[in-house]
């Protein structure tokens, strides 16, 4: 994880974020529109938990 990712994570945070939607929404960032698995991946996460998380940033 690069300097510039935490920043990032700490301002996500900040602004109310949980470390997983942070690191979801920066994995959308990064991947672009891409599958749920493939974001599940670059995060660490299962994909159904990625699903609810998806929609909560949405619906933001």
């Amino acid at each position: 994880m690069t300097l510039k990712t935490v920043n990032n994570l700490a301002t996500l945070k900040n602004l109310g974020l949980s470390d997983i939607e942070a690191g979801v929404y920066l994995s959308l960032l990064k991947l672009g529109g891409s599958q749920a698995s493939k974001i599940a991946k670059d995060v660490g996460i299962k994909r159904t938990t990625v699903y609810p998380i998806l929609k909560k940033l949405a619906e933001g």
